[in-house]
């Protein structure tokens, strides 16, 4: 249930997507993947959780039970889109620190 309003909270909250996967090879092993259409909507997402929303996501960190903290990450999908105009904006860098 306490997963169940996690995935509540972030799909009202911006997320098109939320799983909770199982490790089947790993006993006791999961993994919370959310996707979120952009970065700008991931701070937004996280910026405006309301407080009791902030509460329940800290209680369901708190079942974590392994040795060390809880691993995040965060990935932003890399389209051709994107590729091509992060090498545009690495060429204008580049020029704009030859010229004086």
């Amino acid at each position: 249930d306490l997963m169940r309003q996690v995935r509540l909270i972030h799909l009202r909250n911006g997320a098109f997507s939320w799983q909770l996967l199982e490790d089947l090879t790993q006993f006791n092993i999961f993994r919370v993947e959310m996707i979120v259409p952009s970065w700008t909507q991931y701070v937004l997402q996280r910026d405006r959780m309301t407080k009791a929303e902030k509460n329940i996501i800290e209680r369901a960190k708190n079942l974590h039970i392994g040795l060390g903290p809880i691993r995040e990450g965060i990935f932003l999908c890399v389209n051709k889109e994107l590729v091509s105009h992060r090498r545009l904006a690495e060429r204008q860098w580049r020029l704009q620190k030859r010229s004086p």
